[in-house]
């Protein structure tokens, strides 16, 4: 990996794990889990639209992956 490609990386890891929300959420997971988005609390409560956004950062930062459900 190039040294500006590892800069790049660590610094989209660093900013998505940085806000508070983020670091609880990803602090509700292990490796082996499973959760539906309904299953996350945070402190304090945040919107639905705004627990969304949070983990779509994570998803880009690669720290989750997610799949639709019907």
């Amino acid at each position: 990996m190039v040294a500006s490609n590892r800069v790049e990386v660590s610094t989209g890891l660093l900013s998505a794990v940085a806000d508070p929300i983020r670091w609880q959420l990803i602090g509700q997971l292990s490796a082996d889990d499973t959760r539906c988005v309904c299953q996350f609390r945070t402190e304090p409560e945040i919107p639905a639209n705004l627990l969304s956004y949070h983990l779509k950062v994570l998803r880009a930062a690669g720290l989750l992956t997610s799949e639709r459900r019907a």
